[in-house]
């Protein structure tokens, strides 16, 4: 056995199968001698010798903690926990931790898997079923080699993430709950990793991303350059105002809002924190009483609010402040006073777009799920501030200063072709594709688990198709005939459309063949023609129709009336459960509305036709 030091090998004493260190230095070798029916010796390098502790096995990883997994000649797989081990359900030949203190595996059969901390249970990771070797990175991602040689990294960021529970709190935290969802559809996260280096980020309402740098100066990220223009001034933290113009604290706890051409100072309080809602309401944190503050801009002067030992706050979109202390509790003002909030976290972000998202205190990422009602695990290690925009993309910085962008979600192609396609609110997804029967094309439902499609009748096909809460698809067909799926089979309901939209309520709305907007009433198989005229349609939750006509200009249903949202041209249009809105243009590129701005926002990818996923995942084609 060799350690690699002063960039020569160094001869260790001892002979051993296999040896692990974990980044503290921890050393655990398995002896080269076969002890008994499990294996060789189970060994730790202490002080330049090897002492040997109960056991016998053939592989050993080490944990951040310094405690060793160990594999046996039988395939059994064991922890150590105090001066024993425990065994856990599996057949293993292969194993490693990560430096975050995941620990993956190669199975007997030759797949890879994953432990889950929450269940004590090894979960089996999609991949090649030929695994053989396997490694974990520093950020808890697999590398692995085949029976072939070939090398693989693992890279579905779909990883459940335990909420960190902080020993230092005296009141436990409410840990975020595993996904409950096992046909959840995985969003693949893209890092892109930018010039400059920055103690802190924040993000405007509008987008324009501003940092701190390293030497406390101020600068803005010029997407068009791919480079950061500073301006006057400098800082320690920053916070994204209104139009572009963020606030700043310096070290010295002076308070300036930007005016466009320089900073104006905000006199009234010393801070050490600092943020601003998308609606312009400020709060901070005091430099040197850790109290919190709430600014009046028509008095230009600031009031002090209950509570104290505050850190880091934010303020989200509806004004309400939230709050991390100088323990790392999370705490939500409540209107009169602080309410503690699930979780710790060393930094916390209010994004335009309703997220709140903290810096855990293991350095990673996590965004507040208000269906799931806990917190949920980024791809982010070593992080040190957040900071997100309205439309999914997230800044951060890690421990070295680098500046992140977690872009958007890759593209994965679905095994078929088609030419509609739609989401329920349950989570199911139904395709019109590309197999001519009669009647149009075959509708195909996706199998989540399986990960393929299959046909649910071979007897009608389609050529439009929409699913309500239930995960019951309507259809218009290439006569324009109108069908519902009842137990098990297609039922026509009475009228003609070219489209068909409806939402998780099951509100359905219809475009009939000469362009006509109508309601279809479900109950009586009635049509209600309203004014106006499209060629698509989709329904939000609560029943407002979104349409696009025939000029390609996007209408939503307001009262009695139509409201226009200019600024796209477009192809076909699609609303989450969340009401999350998406237009394919006729140039086939893909914007989401931004409800907050009322402009369309500019989404990755090219499609023709899409669906959003109870996930607010995009499906497309």
């Amino acid at each position: 056995m060799y350690a690699w030091q002063n960039n020569v090998f160094v001869k260790l004493p001892g002979a051993g199968i296999d040896i692990a260190v974990n980044e503290e230095g921890d050393i655990w070798s398995i002896g080269a001698v076969e002890i008994s029916t499990g294996g060789n010796a189970i060994r730790r390098y202490q002080n330049g010798r090897h002492i040997q502790t109960n056991g016998a096995a053939v592989k050993v990883a080490v944990q951040p903690n310094g405690k060793p997994w160990v594999i046996n000649k039988n395939n059994n797989i064991y922890r150590r926990t105090g001066d024993g081990w425990t065994q856990y359900t599996g057949s293993f030949v292969d194993l490693d931790v990560g430096a975050d203190g995941t620990l993956w595996a190669v199975g007997e059969d030759k797949l890879t898997y994953r432990f889950n901390e929450k269940t004590g249970q090894f979960i089996h990771v999609d991949g090649t079923k030929t695994a053989s070797r396997i490694g974990v990175d520093k950020y808890g991602l697999a590398w692995m080699t085949e029976s072939s040689k070939a090398i693989y990294q693992y890279i579905d960021t779909c990883i459940e993430q335990e909420w960190p529970i902080d020993k230092n709190l005296e009141e436990e935290q409410t840990p975020a709950n595993p996904l409950q969802d096992t046909d959840r559809e995985c969003a693949l996260k893209n890092w892109e990793l930018l010039a400059g280096a920055a103690l802190d980020i924040a993000v405007t309402p509008e987008g324009q991303v501003w940092v701190i740098g390293t030497n406390e100066k101020i600068y803005y990220w010029n997407e068009n350059k791919w480079s950061w223009t500073a301006v006057p001034g400098a800082a320690v933290r920053i916070t994204g105002g209104t139009n572009n113009k963020p606030w700043v604290a310096n070290s010295a706890g002076n308070v300036y809002r930007w005016k466009g051409d320089g900073w104006e100072q905000i006199g009234g309080v010393s801070a050490k924190d600092i943020s601003v809602s998308v609606n312009g309401d400020v709060w901070a944190v005091g430099k040197e009483d850790n109290g919190v503050y709430h600014y009046q801009s028509g008095s230009k002067t600031w009031n002090q609010v209950a509570g104290k030992n505050a850190d880091k706050i934010c303020v989200d979109i509806q004004d309400t402040p939230y709050m991390v202390d100088t323990g790392r509790a999370i705490w939500k003002w409540s209107g009169n006073n602080w309410v503690r909030f699930s979780g710790a976290a060393l930094d916390i972000d209010c994004a335009p777009d309703g997220d709140i998202q903290v810096i855990g205190t293991n350095r990673v990422n996590y965004k507040w799920s208000y269906a799931r009602n806990s917190w949920q695990a980024g791809t982010g290690r070593n992080l040190y501030s957040i900071a997100g925009t309205d439309d999914d993309v997230t800044y951060m910085t890690d421990n070295n200063n680098a500046i992140w962008r977690q872009s958007s979600t890759k593209w994965v192609w679905l095994s078929r072709y088609g030419y509609d396609i739609a989401a329920g609110a349950d989570g199911s997804i139904f395709l019109v594709s590309n197999n001519k029967v009669a009647g149009g094309y075959g509708v195909w439902r996706f199998q989540h688990q399986k990960r393929n499609w299959d046909q649910i009748s071979k007897y009608h096909g389609a050529t439009r198709v929409a699913v309500d809460g239930s995960g019951n698809p309507f259809i218009v067909d290439e006569s324009n005939q109108i069908f519902r799926w009842v137990d098990g089979r297609f039922i026509q309901i009475e009228g003609a459309a070219q489209d068909i939209g409806v939402n998780e309520d099951g509100v359905a709305w219809i475009i009939g063949i000469d362009e006509s907007i109508q309601r279809l009433n479900l109950k009586t198989g009635k049509f209600t023609k309203v004014n106006g005229a499209a060629v698509r349609i989709a329904v939000a939750k609560g029943g407002a129709p979104w349409v696009v006509n025939s000029a390609g200009n996007v209408y939503k249903r307001i009262g009695d009336s139509w409201t226009h949202y200019p600024g796209v041209s477009g192809q076909d249009i699609s609303v989450g459960k969340e009401n999350e809105v998406y237009v394919t243009s006729k140039d086939n590129t893909i914007y989401r509305f931004n409800d907050k701005t009322n402009q369309w926002n500019l989404v990755d990818g090219v499609a023709k036709t899409l669906a959003v996923d109870k996930y607010g995942l995009i499906w497309a084609l």
